[in-house]
């Protein structure tokens, strides 16, 4: 339950910073009213000379801002990517062989021998050699070396 000597002590609480607000307000719009730029005059001189050009923001051409932003505005603001084009390397890394693939709900594992003959167990997203393995699927995977996309399939004598 609260009393009345605490009903009291918030009440005084209470009437003290409403008279703090008071106080404040008149000093914070003083504040904010002097940091604000006095109104421009957005009036312009409507008489015709034949020596100043129009400067109207409505009838300057992308030219008149080009220095602005440093730069030509007519182009692309991003100038587009390089195309790489990749050459096809007659030097291609073996592929590793495929010996088998475990694939259950949660989890799917492809059993390869890498170049130096070892064999390795692999999961999606790891390496074998200088591959990423990028899907398992039962008796193929899927690997991935810079931009090239290869499919491993089992030989045809280990499938079931």
């Amino acid at each position: 339950m609260v009393t009345g000597g605490q009903v009291r002590t918030i009440h005084r609480g209470l009437t003290v910073l409403r008279a703090g607000l008071v106080l404040a307000l008149p000093i914070t719009v003083a504040m904010l009213w002097g940091s604000f730029p006095k109104r421009a005059d957005l009036t312009t001189d409507t008489t015709p000379f034949a020596s100043q050009p129009n400067t109207e923001p409505a009838a300057r051409d992308l030219a008149w801002y080009a220095p602005l932003w440093q730069r030509d505005l007519k182009q692309p603001p991003i100038p587009p990517a390089p195309r790489r084009v990749s050459k096809p390397s007659k030097e291609r890394d073996p592929l590793p062989v495929l010996l088998a693939t475990l694939v259950q709900n949660d989890s799917c594992f492809a059993h390869f021998r890498n170049r130096r003959g070892e064999a390795q167990l692999r999961a999606v997203s790891e390496l074998i050699d200088t591959y990423e393995v990028l899907a398992i699927e039962a008796g193929r995977v899927q690997l991935r070396r810079g931009e090239d996309l290869v499919w491993v399939e089992l030989p045809k004598e280990n499938q079931h």
